[in-house]
């Protein structure tokens, strides 16, 4: 199994936002609403997507943390931990206020994902807790507010779903898990209410006071969840730089050349890529546009950014299903074709997306 896995670590830093106003007393509940103990089939970027609600009505607390960690048993278990495997795409405590802003909605998502480019068949463990590491106790504080709230069973305690990658394994679908609703308990939920605001003993901080007897919503995100897995879709094509399609199944081609990627990825060897080595990402685009392979169907447009090698017996038809356009648009893109696609040279670039 070839999984690339980040942790991450959200700092809420939240002293410059004092002045909020917050609507007390609020449950400030944290799910993990996706994945489930479930099986699914390996995609380029799978989704963690994580809700946080009522941040609006107790926001701003004092520093409160989300740690959120994947980690792929099978290399656990060979110890198999390169550095290249790693990566950090947290939230630093300096930048979640303005990520939030200071109007922070009733339901917050966070949405990391994972890359399983080459992922085939394994189990996934995803750690999660929460911590709000201060707390006052009514009219009584301590000088430094006292230790505060965790959501494990004691510090450096994490709750955790584990998952399953395979081929054949059901497409990740965020909408419908939202919709079905499945029954996760304290392995996806964490609740907390708090009741009040109150100050170290010296003044320095705020603190929140709490109630630990409260239950968890449940179903909370039933009625937004198509509107949670577009975003979601949204993001994750953005961060993979494609247009079209969906993020479960991208399969198109590059439409670069050889001696393109021998350019740009001097480690892989020259065109014979006897050094290309799988799990790896190798670049295929350049910042600033995309380069235009050659040789090219004439009259080709000039803004065009992906394209098809013609072979031997293609026709504009078949060349369009493959990339999901119309005819006429390939034609349009391609005008040397012709419009019964006589003109199609064999041996060259085509135009298939703008």
């Amino acid at each position: 199994m070839l999984l690339c896995f980040f942790s991450f670590l959200i700092a809420f830093c939240l002293v410059a936002l004092a002045q909020a106003e917050r609507r007390l007393p609020a449950d400030l509940q944290v799910d993990i609403l996706f994945p489930r103990n479930e099986t699914y089939a390996p995609t380029q970027r799978f989704p963690i997507v994580v809700g946080i609600q009522n941040l609006d009505a107790v926001w701003p607390l004092n520093t409160m943390i989300l740690y959120l960690d994947v980690l792929s048993l099978e290399a656990h278990r060979k110890k198999e931990e390169s550095l290249w495997q790693q990566a950090y795409l947290g939230i630093s405590s300096g930048m979640f206020p303005d990520k939030v802003g200071p109007d922070p909605p009733r339901q917050f998502l966070y949405y990391p994902t994972i890359n399983m480019t080459n992922g085939t068949t394994d189990q996934m463990v995803l750690r999660w807790a929460v911590t709000i590491q201060k707390r006052c106790y009514g009219n009584s504080s301590h000088e430094d507010g006292g230790y505060g709230w965790d959501s494990g069973a004691g510090l450096d305690t994490y709750r955790q779903i584990i998952f399953s990658t395979a081929p054949g394994g059901q497409s990740p679908d965020v909408a419908a898990t939202l919709d079905a609703c499945p029954e996760g308990g304290e392995n996806t939920t964490a609740t907390i209410r708090v009741t009040g605001m109150g100050s170290t003993g010296n003044f320095q901080e705020h603190c929140p006071i709490f109630d630990p007897g409260v239950h968890p919503t449940r179903c909370a995100y039933r009625d937004v969840a198509q509107e949670v897995a577009a975003n979601v879709s949204a993001d994750i094509m953005k961060r993979i730089g494609c247009d079209d399609g969906t993020w479960q199944n991208i399969t198109a081609p590059t439409g670069v050349t050889v001696a393109q990627l021998a350019a740009w990825n001097t480690q892989i060897g020259g065109g014979a890529c006897t050094g290309i080595w799988a799990g790896y990402n190798i670049c295929t685009g350049v910042i600033g546009g995309t380069p235009t392979p050659q040789p090219i169907q004439d009259g080709m447009m000039g803004n065009c950014k992906r394209f098809h090698f013609v072979q031997p017996g293609q026709n504009c038809d078949i060349i369009s299903r493959q990339y999901g356009i119309t005819v006429a648009s390939f034609i349009r893109w391609n005008p040397a074709a012709g419009a019964n696609c006589q003109g199609l040279w064999a041996q060259t670039y085509a135009c298939v997306g703008l």
